[in-house]
């Protein structure tokens, strides 16, 4: 797995995984007081995660388990990309018996309460992300609790060529009864996507929710919504009513295969489409597709089409 991505995947650690590692610390140092356990508990997360972290205060009981992190930061950076994370408070609260026999959930909650992450990435790897790792890594961090909640105040993401910003967003996941599977709920005041030249732009509060099986063969089915989607582009602004996407797919990583049993797009009084596909992106290299589309207003289609045609197309409604 490329290093860079493995260090900064333990953020995630920091959000769900890192706690075990400090209810560990504060049960050797339990004769300690607490800003002791706190500080050894930041030089061995600094010291294992690659990047500076910094605690502001550290409080915990083990009879009922509760942890409480407050005031912690995190930094990394590499030739490629920066992140800043600001969390104002980690908590987590659990059976403590079950975490020292391993026991999965060992936490009924954790809950994040992110003022900001900033991601900003000046240009693209050359390494491959190895997904086949990291979707596994996530599903086990995510699985030492039974829901796991994270808010974010702000959350502005810089790549080549696109900007993109989430505000008072709010991400739950919550563990099924089948394994490495979690039910997902996504809530976002606001989303924007930009272009950095400009010229084409999207804004509209975000809603997603469904299940993911988060191992070695990803399983998604997801419902994503867009409440009054504003969407620029040609030096012009549209607004629509809704826009929806509904998706049930599999993906098996390590063999690089695809299969979409059902995409569902769709935009009241404008468009609504369906398409599903079969997709081997490996070495045997094939693909297969099918779907339709129905029009519901050809005039409100070709007006909100208007700002995407050639010049000499442009106006004839």
């Amino acid at each position: 797995m490329h290093r860079r991505l493995k260090k900064v995947l333990r953020i995630g650690g920091i959000v769900t995984g890192v706690v075990v590692g400090l209810v560990a610390a504060a049960v050797l140092l339990v004769l300690f007081d607490k800003p002791l356990v706190r500080n050894i508990s930041q030089k061995f997360i600094t010291k294992k995660a690659g990047f500076d972290v910094k605690i502001g205060k550290l409080d915990y009981t083990l009879f009922p388990l509760h942890v409480t992190l407050s005031a912690v930061t995190a930094v990394y950076k590499t030739s490629n990309y920066t992140m800043d994370v600001t969390v104002d408070r980690i908590e987590a609260r659990g059976d403590f018996r079950k975490l020292l026999n391993g026991t999965k959930p060992a936490f009924e909650t954790v809950e994040i309460d992110v003022a900001e992450l900033r991601f900003d990435q000046s240009k693209i790897s050359e390494v491959p992300i190895d997904f086949a790792t990291i979707v596994p890594q996530v599903g086990t961090i995510l699985g030492y609790s039974a829901r796991t909640s994270i808010v974010c105040r702000s959350m502005p993401i810089a790549v080549p060529g696109q900007k993109f910003q989430a505000d008072d967003l709010a991400l739950a996941f919550s563990r099924t009864t089948a394994t490495d599977s979690f039910g997902l709920r996504l809530d976002a005041r606001r989303f924007a996507a930009a272009m950095t030249a400009g010229g084409q732009a999207v804004e509209a509060p975000l809603h997603a929710d469904g299940t993911l099986t988060l191992a070695g063969t990803m399983v998604a089915t997801l419902r994503l919504g867009l409440d009054s989607p504003r969407i620029t582009a040609g030096g012009r602004t549209e607004s629509f009513k809704s826009l929806a996407l509904e998706t049930d797919g599999t993906w098996w990583i390590a063999e690089n295969k695809v299969s979409l049993r059902k995409l569902v797009i769709d935009i009241p009084d404008i468009v609504s489409a369906a398409a599903a596909f079969d997709a081997d992106f490996g070495k045997n290299g094939s693909f297969s597709a099918d779907g339709n589309a129905r029009f519901e207003k050809l005039e409100a289609l070709v007006q909100s089409a208007d700002p995407y045609l050639p010049p000499a197309f442009r106006g004839m409604h």
